[in-house]
């Protein structure tokens, strides 16, 4: 599963829609706290990749960060920073605790939402995760 956290819920609720019509299993929490409950409860056995927003209230992504890598239960969890503001401080933080990416929502510096999926949903299968196989019927003769 891909489990989004952003406290942003229209942003987030549109990139699970977009990675379900991809194919991708897409889940949202609305704060960091949310998250880090969720990821708690993920079964280890199953693929999880965490795109994680850095502007939150009460807890920002580093911190969220920060709790993940420091849960020996969870510690392997693998994130992406998806945020909309840049801050080199922040973003040097998140690289040594092993953040997998840090992309920037829109704008001028933003990438494009192709290009955000894409790095998205291949760190989700190089965690082991898959598309779904579409059962609509082959129309091919």
């Amino acid at each position: 599963m891909i489990l989004v956290v952003d406290d942003f819920k229209d942003g987030a609720e549109a990139l699970c829609r977009l990675l379900s019509r991809r194919g991708y299993p897409c889940e949202w929490a609305a704060s960091g706290r949310e998250g880090l409950i969720r990821i708690r409860s993920h079964p280890p056995e199953q693929p999880l990749l965490v795109v994680l927003d850095e502007m939150m209230p009460e807890m920002a992504g580093v911190e969220v960060l920060r709790q993940i890598r420091g849960d020996a239960r969870i510690s392997h969890t693998t994130v992406i920073v998806y945020t909309a503001a840049f801050d080199e401080a922040k973003r040097n933080t998140a690289i040594t605790l092993g953040v997998a990416a840090w992309l920037l929502k829109g704008g001028t510096q933003g990438m494009g939402v192709d290009q955000v999926l894409d790095t998205i949903t291949s760190w989700y299968e190089r965690v082991g995760g898959a598309r779904a196989v579409s059962s609509t019927p082959s129309t091919a003769s």
